[in-house]
């Protein structure tokens, strides 16, 4: 499927999936395979509802550690999507819990509200994941509420809530989707 430092180690991973029932919206299941550089294999498993032939989003990074996480699409509605990230933590495959304690990571895309997710890195190296939500309030245009939370001591920590901003239809839309490199912005199906 693809390759990508999973474990960290600096030396690139190989990644595979095993889907069964997927498609069509129907639950199916899905097994993600890594064999490491080192040639341990590990894997695990989940449910996932999704349209489409694969549920493989791609790999990046998320939070302040070692390694690429990868991301498969685990749920999806008329224009929701959510999504199980996968990361390699004590010698086996997980799943990486978003800032807040879910464990799948959302985004959306309609005409009156979405959601994102964004991934920064400060010059000091300091990670913070921004989620937002823009919304249309009646006769006003959009607002866009965020919550930053900043990756500290191996944990999200909150260190902004609500904060809310007018914008433009341009950058409510723009704030939608994955803003994460190396993740497309949506899936394509």
């Amino acid at each position: 499927m693809s390759t990508a430092d999973v474990d960290g180690d600096g030396r690139s991973d190989s990644v595979g999936l095993v889907q069964s029932g997927i498609g069509d919206g129907r639950l199916g299941r899905v097994q993600v395979r890594v064999r490491t550089a080192k040639g341990r294999v590990m894997t695990t498993s989940h449910d996932a509802r999704w349209y489409g032939t694969s549920t493989w989003h791609g790999a990046a990074r998320f939070d302040g550690r070692a390694g690429y996480e990868l991301v498969l699409g685990s749920d999806v509605g008329a224009h929701a999507m959510f999504f199980r990230v996968i990361a390699y933590r004590n010698g086996q495959l997980t799943t990486l819990k978003a800032p807040g304690g879910v464990f799948r990571w959302a985004i959306d895309s309609a005409a009156l509200y979405g959601a994102g997710w964004t991934r920064k890195v400060s010059s000091s190296g300091t990670v913070v994941m921004t989620f937002t939500y823009p919304h249309q309030v009646a006769d006003h245009g959009w607002v866009i509420e965020s919550t930053r939370y900043r990756w500290s001591n191996g944990a999200w920590a909150r260190t902004s809530s609500g904060l809310q901003v007018m914008a433009s239809d341009r950058a409510a839309y723009e704030a939608m989707g994955w803003r994460v490199p190396y993740l497309k912005r949506f899936p394509t199906f």
